[in-house]
């Protein structure tokens, strides 16, 4: 009874956006890098006010993280910011100083 609890809580979870999974995966604790066409989706992004207030409470939050263990998140997360700066909009680059 309770693993049928578990299988429909696991349906009734939202789904991630398309953006939210690029976040995922942009800030993953996985070993590889990850794409730069990811990155620049993600930058380009943040011209919409909604998904650039997504964008950068995601990024914030995982910078707040003060578990040893999560550097390469944060490397990741430091490398998706300098590509916002470089190619996202004047808001999210003004969030950012």
């Amino acid at each position: 009874m309770i693993s049928r609890m578990k299988e429909g809580l696991g349906t009734l979870r939202k789904k991630d956006s398309p953006l939210e999974a690029q976040l995922k995966e942009a800030t993953s604790r996985e070993n590889w890098g990850v794409p730069n066409t990811t990155l620049q989706a993600i930058a380009q992004a943040t011209s919409n006010m909604e998904d650039c207030d997504l964008i950068m409470s995601f990024l914030w939050k995982i910078l707040q993280e003060k578990k040893d263990k999560e550097w390469r998140r944060v490397v990741k997360t430091l490398s998706l910011i300098e590509m916002i700066v470089k190619h996202g909009s004047e808001r999210a680059i003004q969030e950012t100083q």
